[in-house]
């Protein structure tokens, strides 16, 4: 597939857009040249959302305010076809690997950064309501036209329709409204307000969302991975002195913030050997396909998973689902950047065999 990069025949470089945009504000790509021959038609799309394992929702509303939602069941579409539904089919790289082409064209996402490529299918009218994402979001259209209406910053105040299965937004007000047709890529930064409504039978939309870990989730796996190199033997005493037996003072709190800050050894390799686990772990699918361990031809990455690499000095760590593999820096990069390739005669490439990361090219 020969597919463009983004910003060819675009007045903007990859390096403006980073420099001006990226995370700042919205931008219309008009008229590029993406290749969609790797995506399904709509056909295919109901197809594949009747598959098992794959997550698909179909949104409607009875009075475009409030939005309902059926989860994995594609068959309920024409039991609601007279409220204007949307069909959304989610994790489209992991089950077609061949789309995952088309972030060829985006060269400064990172690959461990996608959450996914989801794609929608709305006749006239459809629309999912007025909402805002917590991540950066690239809509592309890969057929027929919708409108966007969208802010350049996100909103001071929020009001959410109540009676919504979806966070919609109340009595939404845009201030920009747009028409994307076949080729269009719209890109919102997070928290920005937006609404999109078909406005052709043949809409689909493939939408490109980048994992946004909040401070929360990042701070329960940092826990995690203190509390699974602390000492057992390192245990709370108290001062045992002559009081209350039911009460307790700043002695006993300090010993308390001592004992967990005594835990934090942290050291600069520990931070990414972190990074690495929390990252290529982040929301997957628990379901890997099965390998054949003695195939002879050529091997692919499992798109089930995430894989990244970190070289330190005369080391790199491959790390894959939360695991992690010490190999060559060529190994790695062999494994991270090509599409396919031929068994290797080492351990770790039998390992990630063995453990359903790699898989045979059918």
């Amino acid at each position: 597939m020969n597919i463009k990069d983004l910003f060819a025949n675009q007045s903007i470089t990859a390096e403006e857009f980073l420099q001006r945009y990226w995370q700042k504000q919205p931008f219309l790509f008009r008229n590029t040249s993406l290749d969609f021959s790797s995506l399904p038609n709509p056909v295919q799309l109901f197809k594949l959302a009747s598959e098992e394992d794959v997550q698909s929702r179909i949104i409607y509303s009875e009075d475009s305010k409030g939005y309902q939602a059926i989860y994995d069941d594609p068959d309920a579409w024409e039991d609601v076809s007279n409220f204007n539904p949307t069909l959304l089919v989610s994790d489209i790289e992991k089950w077609r690997p061949e789309t995952m082409a088309i972030l060829d064209a985006f060269p400064f996402i990172k690959s461990w950064r996608l959450d996914d490529l989801m794609i929608s299918f709305a006749p006239t009218g459809a629309s999912v309501g007025a909402h805002t994402d917590h991540y950066d979001v690239f809509l592309i259209q890969t057929s027929g036209t919708r409108q966007w209406s969208y802010d350049d910053k996100p909103l001071k105040k929020t009001e959410l329709v109540k009676a919504s299965d979806l966070s919609i937004l109340n009595n939404y007000q845009a201030k920009t409204t747009v028409e994307l047709k076949t080729g269009d890529v719209l890109y919102l930064p997070p928290e920005i307000p937006h609404h999109g409504i078909s406005t052709s039978e043949d809409c689909m939309t493939c939408s490109i969302g980048m994992r946004a870990p909040s401070q929360s989730e990042m701070v329960m796996a940092f826990a995690e991975f203190i509390a699974n190199r602390c000492d057992e033997t390192n245990r709370f005493t108290d001062q045992g002195r002559m009081d209350s037996i039911y009460s307790f003072d700043n002695n006993d709190i300090e010993k308390f913030k001592q004992t967990i800050l005594s835990a934090f050894g942290i050291k600069n390799d520990d931070w990414g050997q972190l990074f690495g686990q929390f990252f290529s772990e982040y929301r997957q699918l628990e379901t890997l396909i099965e390998t054949q361990p003695e195939h002879i031809g050529l091997w692919q990455k499992n798109p089930m998973v995430t894989f990244l690499y970190q070289i330190s000095g005369d080391t790199c760590k491959l790390f894959i689902d939360g695991e992690t593999f010490e190999c060559a820096a060529s190994f790695a990069q062999m494994i991270c950047h090509q599409q396919t390739f031929e068994r290797q005669n080492n351990e770790v490439f039998e390992k990630l065999v063995e453990a359903g990361y790699l898989q045979p090219v059918t």
